[in-house]
């Protein structure tokens, strides 16, 4: 294959992302785009685009199949996801039919709800699975916020997500206070580091619990994910996780130890957006799980490649 036109940059919602468009010489295209946001642990946008210009030049004029074996699995994981969803894209196949796995042809979301009249919209959209912020504020402050959400949207199952703001004293005593039927489960409750304590509570708190930013760590996804383990899900994001290959076998790898498997994305492009729907459809084949893909709402392009 060979780059088309070189790498194009524009933003998503002020997000630096490029795209690399990829063609084959019977005229065949493919496309990746990596937004990386070092915020959540991946590269820079700046290590994304100098990956992506030397695997172009690297594997110019290569077969698309021998570059996709070939990938190296330390490429900064944006650029690496960017790149696997090219090449997958030039030679026409989803993540679920090149790991010969059932796909879903359809794939449920929940909604993400800023404040109660986010919640109340959704709602009057038919969401069933409503995902709520919590941390950062006192915990009375968040109870009267998950409570308000909780009124607009009565019929909705929440899921908190935390982003690793308490710690884990913190968390037992918040997830204590805002247990109730209608919590589906919290996200990341600890710091990503605190694998331990994220399973600690997993094991001892009545609001299950769901491992996110941990699964970026080195090593964290075998740690966390293994026969008896108490967590209830995990949450993969394919462009931090090095891209759609990966972040399906490590679902499905979940799926067959009783786990839920959530897929969502980080501020992607609209080529990883996508990409992560496709690998929704192939970790939840029977659309049981809402997954975290509502996000689009929220962006923007400031320029659109194309």
């Amino acid at each position: 294959f060979q780059a088309e036109d070189g790498i194009r940059d524009y933003k998503v919602t002020g997000v630096q992302t490029c795209a690399l468009p990829i063609s084959r010489h019977d005229g065949c295209e493919g496309v990746g785009d990596a937004a990386a946001l070092p915020g959540f642990g991946t590269e820079t946008p700046e290590v994304a685009r100098r990956a992506l210009e030397d695997a172009a030049a690297r594997w110019a004029d290569a077969d698309p199949e021998v570059a996709l074996a070939r990938l190296d699995p330390d490429l900064p994981p944006c650029a690496r996801a960017a790149l696997e969803t090219a090449l997958l894209g030039l030679l026409g196949a989803t993540p679920g039919a090149r790991l010969g796995v059932p796909v879903a042809d359809r794939v449920r979301c929940s909604a993400l709800a800023g404040g109660p009249e986010d919640a109340a919209a959704a709602a009057a959209r038919g969401a069933e699975v409503v995902k709520v912020k919590v941390g950062g504020r006192t915990l009375d402050e968040d109870r009267a916020h998950v409570d308000a959400v909780r009124a607009a949207a009565p019929r909705a199952r929440l899921r908190l997500d935390a982003n690793g703001a308490w710690t884990r004293a913190e968390a037992r005593v918040a997830l204590a206070a805002l247990a109730h039927p209608s919590v589906e489960l919290c996200e990341q409750p600890v710091p990503a580091a605190d694998l331990d304590g994220l399973l600690a509570l997993a094991a001892e708190c009545a609001v299950p619990v769901a491992a996110d930013e941990s699964l970026l760590l080195p090593g964290a996804f075998d740690r966390l994910v293994y026969p008896g383990t108490p967590l209830a899900a995990v949450v993969l994001k394919p462009s931090a996780l090095g891209g759609p290959l990966g972040a399906c076998a490590r679902g499905l790898r979940a799926r067959g130890l009783g786990l839920a498997a959530l897929v969502t994305t980080l501020l992607d492009g609209p080529v990883m957006q996508e990409m992560a729907r496709a690998v929704a459809a192939a970790v939840d084949p029977d659309a049981r799980f809402h997954h975290g893909l509502d996000t689009d709402r929220l962006f923007l392009l400031d320029d659109d490649p194309g």
